[in-house]
């Protein structure tokens, strides 16, 4: 089919070409030649002869009594059709043809005569001073391919969507593409993007990419987030996280879960720094179902109430109902004013409880907090002693004694409490005196070192009995979660 299409297309280009009357004579001449050169091989003659034997016993017509096995001069448009193209260098001194070539490089080449036809046609338009060349013209080709990522190997598909790009951009063509990888999706505009889901009741549903305006400042974050995370498109379940750490916890989680992430569709997302509700926007629109997981920061600057407030801000953007999470236990709805100066907030013993009790609520949106840090320390706090290990040989805090230096050991757990909470003045009031020692493992793992790393070394050391142990509390209310949204 390749062999063929090929040959229609050139055909497409060559029928345009003004042949002048010299070229018709000499082609009639060459033609010629060639069936002189056929007849004189006997068996040649023998078909001839046998041809023309059969065909007058089928009928009596004197128009038509005679046969001739050869090239008419008059097909010049049927052999300008079947021209074809051959490829070379080979390696071997013979020169390769189209079917001769591997799936991928068949397809390519395809896209090669595609490309070629249009920017030729294009150059002849604008070039030539004849008419009938823009009126011959087709007013649009529509290019339709379908999952080329089936033939095409991976480290090339850039370089096809590079040039299919190019194509949608001239005046008279347009690219139909469909595709189930993100290879092929981060490489296309968002805004030229339209996704296709299987409903419940096995009907085809179709939305558009919902982006943020272009004068607000999130549109650039949010493009380039889905950009680079186009697994989201695909996803039966997107967990949006903050980082790396994140995702390397969960792959392990979800294996001890017997919940597959590759198996059930489910992809890790850390878009939940900035502008998370726009993230939501776009998933709702299509249908995914989340789970969003933050830290709570207790103590670091934008921390706490800051973070509650930054989330609850982020649900009145999407449009949700403000009595879901606004409700005062006096039925009346938090004021605005009040929401406004939340982040200053005091925290104290009774004020951690009340955080709590919001933290609580906003699991009914699938929102969760890693608390009362972040999911680093929170590793840390259930899983101590295989911390203390993942070290390197002679490697850790240098950490003085407790008990023959109480002035050195306070003074190192002042450093890591300091660090850990990214403030010179930071107290770690609201931590236990063991969290803040651990805050000295802290300093030296997470800071110092890379997170995703330390992570892995210290789940190396645990089997899965051991991890599933001590697994903590905010877990095991995610993957309930996790499996509730997958059945729904």
């Amino acid at each position: 089919q390749i062999k063929y299409a090929s040959g229609s297309i050139l055909y497409r280009i060559l029928r345009k070409i003004q042949w002048n009357d010299a070229f018709k004579v000499e082609f009639d001449g060459k033609i010629q030649e060639i069936n002189q050169s056929f007849k004189g091989l006997d068996e040649f003659g023998v078909i001839d002869d046998v041809i023309k034997s059969v065909w007058g016993r089928f009928h009596k017509d004197k128009r038509y009594r005679d046969t001739a096995l050869g090239f008419s001069s008059s097909t010049s448009d049927e052999i300008l059709k079947k021209l074809e193209i051959t490829f070379s260098p080979t390696g071997n001194h013979k020169q390769f043809q189209i079917h001769e070539l591997g799936d991928g490089y068949r397809s390519m080449f395809y896209l090669t005569l595609v490309c070629a036809l249009l920017e030729i046609e294009e150059k002849l338009a604008n070039e030539s001073d004849d008419d009938s060349l823009e009126a011959t013209r087709p007013l649009l080709t529509i290019l339709a391919i379908e999952e080329p990522e089936n033939h095409i190997a991976p480290q090339l598909l850039g370089r096809v969507v590079k040039i299919l790009n190019e194509i949608s951009e001239q005046h008279h063509s347009q690219v139909l593409l469909s595709s189930h990888t993100p290879s092929i999706v981060k490489r296309i505009d968002p805004e030229s993007i339209l996704h296709f889901r299987i409903t419940e009741s096995y009907e085809s549903e179709v939305n558009e990419i919902i982006l943020p305006e272009k004068k607000d400042e999130a549109y650039k974050y949010i493009k380039q987030a889905i950009h680079n995370y186009p697994e989201i498109y695909f996803a039966r379940l997107v967990v949006i996280g903050e980082g790396d750490t994140e995702e390397v916890i969960f792959n392990k989680f979800m294996e001890i879960e017997d919940i597959d992430f590759d198996d059930n569709i489910i992809t890790f997302a850390p878009l939940g720094h900035r502008f998370v509700n726009h993230v939501w926007k776009l998933l709702k629109a299509l249908n995914i179902p989340f789970i969003t997981l933050l830290d709570l920061d207790l103590e670091r600057h934008g921390g706490g109430w800051g973070r509650i407030k930054y989330i609850l801000n982020e649900l009145i953007a999407i449009g949700e109902d403000k009595s879901q999470f606004l409700t005062l236990q006096s039925g009346a709805l938090l004021p605005d004013d009040d929401l406004k100066v939340m982040h200053d907030w005091p925290i104290n013993d009774q004020s951690l409880i009340a955080m709590e009790s919001w933290t609580n609520r906003l699991n009914s949106f699938s929102i969760y907090f890693s608390q009362p840090l972040d999911l680093d320390f929170l590793m840390l706090q259930n899983y101590t002693e295989f911390y203390k290990k993942a070290i390197p040989k002679n490697g850790g805090p240098q950490i003085p004694d407790k008990t023959t230096h109480p002035d050195e050991f306070q003074a190192k757990v002042d450093a890591g409490i300091k660090a850990t909470l990214k403030s010179d003045s930071a107290t770690g009031d609201t931590y236990s005196e063991e969290d803040k020692e651990l805050m000295i493992w802290y300093n030296y793992h997470f800071l110092g070192r890379g997170k995703p790393t330390t992570h892995i070394l210290a789940l190396s050391k645990m089997t899965d009995i051991k991890i599933k142990e001590a697994t903590p509390d905010l877990f095991k209310t995610l993957f309930n979660r996790i499996k509730e949204l997958l059945v729904e």
